[in-house]
């Protein structure tokens, strides 16, 4: 086999031209982002034109893109470029070589140039002190000095600033702990709302009315909060500074009364500081699984940032529990794409979907239509996945 970087650059090239076709070639740069730890692979892309850097969603508004038509497309590509990463991984093991844990790979689509580094770590690590490709993105963003681009106008006006207020980015060990056990159920949910409720169609709010729209179908709806580009902020919805109907608010204050009552301190003050932990898709996903039952949630972007609402009266389809084949996907990307304690994860997310199981010794063994043995080891931060096993039952 030849050396490891001339071996990922040409496995990589089937990658390279599903991510440039997902923007019809119009960019100048596309970055991936590839992690393996023991076969637990995940694939992550993002793009750079014009001397700036963009995630996926961000590129789809840049270029004017229809970009609930993408979803689809999205589905596609992700799913294709995690089996080829598993591919590549597979050439390496059958050559006896060691696989990199991390991988950045950055091809200039004008100059036809790739470009690769990686990473090999020889003993066990934590997950939580590895980069990420968030921040990977980040840190390509500071590079070129960029500020977010407005990409289309929504129905949330810009928020007021709030003088003298506490911000808070403290990410302690109960925030860690109900994270994990909302994240499964939630992604599950997310997933099926993509599905059941917005479709291919484009959404329209109404806080007045109170009410989102996606297509001819329409929701109630309760305000959670919005982030801000500006000042890298979240804003609680329950310090109303648009002065919304309270019957939009009734939601956000249950909840920051949960979120208190277990020593969330993000949940406790009206404008928090963000970072990779503590955003709005993250603290939407706790206000809306901490519900009986939970709720889904859409993010609404607009010029300044993003509004995020729960909606309610939506098809119990949405809430179907996930077959086995979903609920291993799911887990794979969660453990790789956030700090999570494993073991509360795996528990809170198989007693969401009602699936049967025991431990045995430090594997937990769930009965599914086959069985799903995830074996756990512990480390400094908690319990991680060790392995996943599918036998017949």
């Amino acid at each position: 086999m030849t050396n490891q970087k001339d071996a990922i650059i040409a496995a990589c090239k089937p990658i390279l031209e599903f991510a440039n076709d997902f923007v019809e070639h119009k960019v100048d740069k596309i970055y991936i982002h590839g992690y393996d730890d023991k076969g637990l692979c995940s694939s992550i892309f993002f793009y750079g034109t014009n001397e700036k850097v963009y995630s996926w969603d961000e590129i789809l508004f840049v270029l004017n893109f229809p970009v609930e038509k993408k979803r689809k497309e999205l589905e596609i590509l992700s799913d294709s470029m995690l089996q080829y990463w598993k591919k590549i991984r597979e050439l390496f093991v059958k050559n006896d070589c060691d696989f990199p844990i991390e991988t950045k790979i950055c091809y200039d689509v004008v100059k036809k140039v790739v470009e690769v580094d990686y990473y090999h770590v020889e003993e066990k690590y934590d997950l939580d002190d590895f980069y990420s490709a968030e921040i990977w993105m980040n840190e390509l963003k500071q590079i070129c000095n960029q500020e977010f681009t407005e990409c289309y106008l929504g129905y949330l006006k810009n928020r007021k600033p709030i003088k003298n207020r506490k911000k808070t980015d403290v990410e302690n060990p109960k925030w860690r702990q109900v994270f994990s056990s909302c994240l499964g159920k939630m992604i599950a949910i997310q997933l099926a709302c993509g599905e059941h409720v917005v479709g291919e169609q484009n959404w329209e709010v109404n806080f007045q009315k109170g009410i989102i729209r996606f297509g001819k179908d329409e929701y109630p709806i309760q305000f959670l909060g919005s982030e801000s580009r500006e000042d890298e902020t979240w804003l609680w919805g329950w310090e109303n500074v648009n002065q919304f109907d309270e019957k939009l608010l009734k939601l956000v204050k249950t909840a920051k009364q949960q979120g208190e009552a277990l020593g969330l301190e993000s949940f406790g003050v009206a404008e928090v500081a963000l970072n990779n932990s503590i955003n709005g898709h993250n603290l939407a996903t706790v206000v809306c699984g901490l519900q009986e039952p939970p709720l889904c949630y859409y993010r609404c972007p607009h010029s300044g940032g993003a509004a995020f609402v729960a909606l309610t009266e939506v098809p119990q389809e949405v809430f179907a529990p996930v077959n086995l084949q979903k609920f291993a996907e799911i887990t794979m990307k969660c453990i790789n794409y956030h700090k999570i304690d494993h073991k509360v994860f795996v528990e809170s997310f198989l007693d969401w979907n009602k699936t049967a199981y025991h431990w045995d010794g430090n594997c937990i063994i769930a009965q599914f239509d086959q069985e799903l043995q995830i074996g756990f080891e512990e480390i400094k931060s908690g319990w991680r996945i060790e392995k996943m096993e599918i036998s017949s039952l």
